[in-house]
């Protein structure tokens, strides 16, 4: 009927508030019926990559990461999430993207087990970055998977001229 449910956290909307910036970029309902966000957060020298957990009534689940929550400073660099998906063995597969303010974002995917921590058998331990050249830059917009593989959607822009371009 398009209406918010009232028993939804409070009459239907949650509001996470979340100290250092933090903005959620992508959702996806776990097989447990969990919402899973995923998160930016401003750690007061950059952006971080990370997980909140939500039960299904919005509140916050407890029993994952610190508070439902789960941050991860993988390079120093800023990271930016842009999607995420749970596979179907529970693991969390959540794309995005790394930058220094003077470089190009580069895609990357990181995999993440049922319980938060990243699962090491996956690339280079837990994370994958996707070159794709040094005169254009390249984002992750969405993930997925079937049997064969998972999936990795985003575009590039390369400059004509060859140079870096500047942001």
């Amino acid at each position: 009927d398009g209406k918010l449910d009232s028993v939804f956290g409070n009459n239907g909307l949650v509001s996470i508030n979340r100290a250092h910036g933090q903005k959620a970029r992508g959702m996806t309902i776990t097989s447990q019926g969990k919402i899973l966000l995923a998160i930016e957060s401003y750690n007061g020298l950059n952006t971080d990559i990370g997980l909140l957990q939500l039960l299904d009534n919005g509140a916050p689940d407890l029993d994952f990461g610190i508070n439902g929550m789960l941050l991860f400073d993988l390079f120093g660099k800023q990271e930016i999430p842009t999607s995420i998906l749970q596979l179907p063995d529970n693991k969390i597969l959540l794309s995005g993207e790394t930058f220094t303010t003077y470089s190009q974002p580069t895609p990357i995917a990181i995999r993440i087990l049922e319980d938060g921590i990243i699962d090491e058998s996956f690339g280079n331990k837990g994370i994958t970055e996707i070159s794709i050249g040094l005169d254009g830059y390249g984002r992750t917009t969405n993930c997925d998977r079937n049997k064969k593989g998972i999936y990795l959607s985003g575009y590039s822009i390369e400059n004509p001229s060859g140079a870096p371009e500047n942001r």
